[in-house]
């Protein structure tokens, strides 16, 4: 069974549905102590399905470069270590992760789009997840698709969701993401995880649905329509929720925002199920190679304890402060560059000193004094509580 890097892809939050799994279930998946990869443990492992080994396809990475076994973002030998806080230099958080600063791990997670509907090479979903380890807690950037990235990409849209295809042709399709992220966003990425989903219709099957209090009634496409009020969405549901964008005043923004709901409700209906039964579901998922990550299981059990130290009040999320713009007929996110340095700083930098304004490559194209709204420049939420996207009136 051949896997190609690019299949159909249901670009939603494949990537945060697949770590959510992994993080609740890895502490079973240990082997004689030696750390496998999860397509290693799928072929060890039947638990869900007889599938046999040699049906386990190729990871999703073989397509965008995969950094196993030697990490393959890491910065070249002359490159100085990020700056730290003095009080981080003596901070041990104990629990041993391949972390460029002691106390956090932060991973980029991409998702890509589907052939069907897209080119199949463009990464429309971009979260950058830092586990806090002292005090536990998880902080999610949602860095949107159209966002301004001059410089990191030879495609003529210059977004962000085109750097893995037509980034630095010295580099991976994953190390110019993460080059990007790390150079704008001041963030060291510890790990990444891909995904290549046939559809997110299949992983919510597997999980076997997933229970969603609905704020509003979307229409997807004629006859098919998910209506308001508390629910269980099957994985065709599912999709049409997290790909929906017609309906919000703000198009692809409010589909950022109603991915918010659905990724709230996928971490509650994790939390209830058994972890046997997630287990079950993981290799399902796994022996389908719907996703790549460098994660070693070791790491993912590191995390999975960390996770159960903490609830979803203590889970942030917010969206790079900007606003929609044009630019050479392109519609694009123009970053509030102020707003989003300040934002990251606090949330996601805490052990680093403030990033210099005229030293970060972030680039606006509507400038500060001419912004038309602010209001995603202090978005910070609770995902149990995040607000429903705008709808059209």
């Amino acid at each position: 069974m051949k896997f190609h890097p690019f299949v159909k892809l249901s670009a939603a939050v494949g990537a945060a549905c697949i770590l959510t799994v992994s993080v609740l279930v890895m502490p079973f998946l240990h082997s004689g102590g030696t750390a496998l990869t999860v397509p290693q443990y799928a072929a060890q492992k039947q638990y869900a399905e007889n599938v046999p080994p040699e049906d386990i396809p190729p990871t999703f990475a073989e397509g965008i470069g995969s950094r196993s076994p030697v990490p393959d973002h890491l910065p070249a030998e002359d490159t100085p270590p990020p700056e730290v806080l003095p009080e981080a230099t003596v901070c041990n958080d104990g629990l041993d992760l391949p972390q460029t600063i002691e106390g956090q791990f932060t991973v980029l997670f991409l998702g890509f789009d589907s052939q069907e509907n897209g080119s199949g090479s463009l990464h429309d979903v971009n979260y950058l997840m830092q586990f806090d380890l002292a005090p536990a807690g998880l902080t999610i950037l949602q860095i949107p698709r159209d966002t301004y990235g001059p410089g990191y990409t030879s495609s003529p849209t210059q977004k962000f969701n085109s750097i893995c295809a037509c980034g630095d042709p010295a580099l991976t399709g994953v190390q110019r993401v993460i080059c990007a992220a790390e150079e704008n966003f001041g963030i060291p990425v510890d790990a990444y995880l891909v995904t290549g989903c046939d559809a997110i219709a299949d992983i919510v099957d597997i999980l076997g649905g997933v229970p969603v209090d609905m704020p509003y009634r979307i229409e997807f496409e004629p006859g098919k329509i998910i209506e308001a009020g508390t629910q269980t969405l099957t994985g065709q549901q599912a999709a049409w929720l997290l790909r929906y964008r017609q309906g919000y005043a703000m198009g692809d923004i409010g589909r950022i925002e109603a991915q918010r709901i659905f990724l709230a409700a996928l971490m509650h209906k994790l939390s209830a199920m058994p972890r046997l039964q997630i287990l079950a579901a993981l290799q399902r998922i796994t022996a389908a190679g719907l996703v790549s990550t460098d994660l070693q299981v070791d790491d993912m059990a590191r995390l999975a304890d960390l996770c159960s130290t903490f609830g979803a009040e203590q889970t942030e999320i917010f969206l790079l402060p900007g606003e929609p713009a044009e630019l050479d007929g392109q519609s694009l996110w123009s970053v509030h560059k102020r707003a989003a340095l300040t934002l990251i700083d606090t949330k996601l930098r805490k052990r680093q000193p403030p990033m210099r304004y005229e030293d970060n490559p972030l680039t606006e194209i509507i400038p500060e004094g001419e912004y038309q709204s602010t209001a995603y420049d202090n978005n910070i939420t609770d995902l149990q509580k995040a607000d429903a996207p705008v709808l059209v009136n």
